[in-house]
């Protein structure tokens, strides 16, 4: 939800019944309102991922952010992150935000960005 120059969202993680198992909510420095709802699918994957929950239903009330989540190309974006591992030799890397060469591919799949 939007208010001036911050915005923003929540996510719960419910079992098969809908009894809440865990949640999260945060704000973002911007007031872009369907960054926001992506990122709380993000976060709420993420949520889900690291509470060791593997088969996870993801559910949004925003038609544009479901629409731009299942439209992405991802063997671009996830073939640039697997170069750039293989380049570094790292085992594992956890990206909180995109590193420079990465930037231009997300802008050709996600040019709202």
């Amino acid at each position: 939800m939007g208010n001036g120059s911050m915005t923003g969202f929540g996510c719960t993680a419910r079992d098969s019944y809908g009894v809440w198992l865990r949640g999260c909510s945060g704000s973002l420095t911007e007031s872009v309102i369907l960054k926001a709802e992506l990122f709380a699918i993000w976060r709420g994957l993420l949520l889900a991922w690291d509470n060791g929950y593997r088969e996870v239903i993801c559910e949004t009330d925003s038609l544009d952010a479901f629409l731009l989540s299942t439209r992405f190309d991802v063997p671009a974006t996830a073939d640039t992150m697997a170069k750039s591992a293989a380049f570094s030799r790292q085992n594992h890397i956890e990206w909180n935000t995109p590193c420079n060469n990465l930037v231009a591919v997300l802008q050709q799949e996600a040019p709202f960005a």
